[in-house]
């Protein structure tokens, strides 16, 4: 994650020089004020493509998440940054939401780390679990030895134990990812059956219990008479009246 917004004040003390002067009438301020403002929206753009020029939170290539726009960088420039999604849309994003904007990079570090999780019943020894699905992770070529994958007990859940999953790839790219993490769960999930480790389904418990008291519905017509302890809210005297 790269943070820009510590550049920010820098930003805007530079941006000063681009505020109009004071005028002496309202009428002769207003065109004077939209043209400051314009050029200082277009000042504070370049200012910012140079600063992620010479940051580099980013290079062409680079996997990122700029806010809520996940792809691969095409192009940097002065005032925009250009990416090509995951659905081969290309987005542009002006400098100024790109420096305003969490910045994730996953190709920077030349590795990815990624998590699964499995659940698994009650009844199942933690630690038998946990071995043989770390046994499943050590022999798949898809992830990677070094950093060595990990299985961990991480919380109790409604209706099992839950393990995460926890391995490298090299080189992360969305395929790459993807391709980990289905060979991942086919194999970890074919390693559960033959040792019969069961991966429970979400259910629910339903019990039922005996009723006492309260009211009890008679079908007059049958028994041609009410019954004798159903409840009234009356007394004898009551009804009798």
């Amino acid at each position: 994650m790269v943070e820009l917004a510590k550049l920010n004040t820098t930003v805007r003390n530079v941006l000063t020089v681009g505020r109009p002067a004071k005028r002496s009438s309202a009428g002769s301020r207003r065109p004077g004020y939209r043209a400051g403002f314009a050029a200082q929206k277009t000042l504070g753009s370049i200012l910012v493509g140079f600063i992620l020029m010479l940051s580099r939170p980013f290079a062409i290539g680079d996997w990122v998440r700029i806010g809520d726009h996940e792809g691969f960088i095409t192009e940097i420039t002065i005032n925009n940054v250009r990416l090509r999604n995951l659905d081969g849309e290309h987005v542009v994003l002006p400098n100024e939401a790109v420096n305003n904007r969490t910045i994730i990079n996953r190709s920077i570090e030349g590795k990815l780390r990624l998590r699964v999780e499995v659940g698994i019943d009650y009844h199942v020894d933690p630690d038998h679990a946990e071995a043989v699905a770390l046994e499943a992770l050590t022999e798949l070529e898809e992830i990677m030895s070094q950093p060595a994958p990990q299985v961990l007990l991480v919380r109790f859940d409604d209706s099992a134990v839950i393990l995460e999953l926890r391995f490298w790839v090299d080189k992360p790219t969305p395929q790459r990812k993807w391709r980990a993490t289905q060979v991942v769960i086919h194999d970890v999930k074919a390693a559960f059956r033959r040792e019969g480790i069961k991966i429970p389904f979400p259910q629910r418990e339903l019990m039922g219990r005996k009723e006492t008291g309260g009211f009890r519905v008679v079908d007059d017509e049958l028994s041609g008479q009410p019954e004798a302890d159903s409840y009234s809210p009356t007394s004898s005297t009551d009804r009798s009246e």
